[in-house]
């Protein structure tokens, strides 16, 4: 299934190794277990992909030696495993095995491009690559596959929308949970199980961020976790949560009250839902990230507000640590060029002094605008 999802991006893989910035790249060393998943179009948890344009296809998998090299090329995907005393073992390096495979290909006195900003590619990962291949020219492509997969395929966007009917279900499920006295990791719990259970239909998977419950005091911090503690009477909790489905993420925030809520919440709160539709009535193809930043701080500017901080950026498949595809985002300095079947989760998060409150929803570019993904009421929550 997953295979499906990407097979028609490789057409575009293949049309950035020819571009001119990448031409004399021969092979790429891609670290980020979502890069992996995207380039060999194979579900995995390991974090270790070889990728080659042009060598014969063959599988060889060997239960016993857990980790994986994956390697794509136009014909099909290769599966090279790696023995199990390279795990954990000072010894030896797994990248020392890669570097055996590359030179078997013929990449000895290759250019070979490694994701020097990607999660899971160490200072170790490089040293062992060169002082294995000392004739090979290591060159950095950056977040290359990344900026790959910023514009997804249908069948990407398809699985989007069922993340969506996962996240409508259990971002009801979290804020029927926020109860005074009820624990906040016992709403963690629900709101954890409804993610995986996901719909009769679909479903879900463990989303790469765990759920983020902004309570009190800690409605002013982004990203805080859950504690033992009851939620209190009369403070915000801002709840930032995802469904994920086949690893897709759709990422949705809102914001429940216990009590009644005071005025300057309610200010932002409208402040917050004006500046989101402004934000999102600027999104077409052709428009820069920056312009839909830019619309968001002219709406929330004539409440007397101001966010310095990013208001979204582009998501997809991932794993943890994060949900993000970390190339383009929301604000005032990006100037990406929104395309159709991009992806961006409008986070809009006004951590205040001592509260909070959040709004978001993911969203992809249309022909002529937009789609939010997930059906579900833009507003305050209030139990009184």
């Amino acid at each position: 299934v997953s295979n499906g999802l990407v097979q028609s991006r490789f057409q575009d893989e293949a049309g950035l190794i020819a571009s001119t910035a990448n031409a004399a790249i021969e092979a790429r060393v891609v670290t980020a277990t979502r890069g992996a998943r995207f380039v060999a179009g194979l579900p995995t948890t390991k974090r270790l992909a070889g990728e080659h344009a042009d060598h014969p296809s063959r599988a060889t998998i060997d239960e016993l030696q857990s980790f994986l090299i994956f390697a794509k090329s136009s014909i099909g995907v290769d599966i090279l495993s790696y023995a199990d005393d390279y795990v954990e073992n000072p010894a030896k390096h797994p990248f020392e095995h890669l570097a055996s495979v590359l030179k078997e290909h013929g990449r000895e006195r290759a250019r070979i491009g490694y994701e020097g900003n990607a999660y899971f590619f160490t200072a170790r990962n490089l040293q062992v690559l060169t002082e294995s291949m000392p004739h090979a020219k290591f060159v950095d492509i950056d977040l290359m596959v990344n900026w790959v997969r910023t514009v997804k395929s249908a069948n990407e966007i398809e699985v989007f929308r069922q993340a969506a009917r996962i996240i409508e279900n259990v971002m009801q499920v979290a804020i029927d949970a926020v109860n005074v006295g009820t624990r906040q990791c016992d709403a963690a719990a629900l709101i954890s199980a409804a993610q995986i259970r996901g719909t009769k239909e679909y479903g879900g998977d463990a989303p790469a961020n765990p759920p983020s419950i902004l309570s009190a005091e800690n409605a002013a911090t982004p990203h805080a976790s859950w504690s033992d503690m009851p939620f209190r009477p009369d403070t915000a909790t801002c709840l930032e949560l995802s469904g994920c489905r086949l690893r897709y993420h759709c990422a949705m925030s809102r914001t429940v009250y216990l009590g009644k809520p005071p005025a300057d919440l309610l200010r932002v709160a409208e402040a917050t839902k004006e500046g989101y539709e402004a934000a999102l009535a600027t999104v077409k193809p052709g428009v820069l990230c920056q312009d839909v930043a830019a619309s968001w701080t002219r709406t929330i500017s004539k409440h007397g507000l101001t966010k310095p901080s990013r208001i979204g950026y582009s998501i997809g498949v991932n794993y943890p640590p994060n949900w993000a595809d970390h190339t383009a985002s929301l604000r005032d300095i990006d100037t990406t060029v929104m395309e159709p079947n991009m992806v961006f989760h409008l986070m809009l998060g006004m951590w205040m002094e001592g509260w909070g409150f959040e709004l978001s929803d993911c969203f992809r570019v249309t022909e002529s605008g937009h789609e939010v993904f997930a059906n579900f009421p833009r507003r305050l929550f209030v139990k009184e």
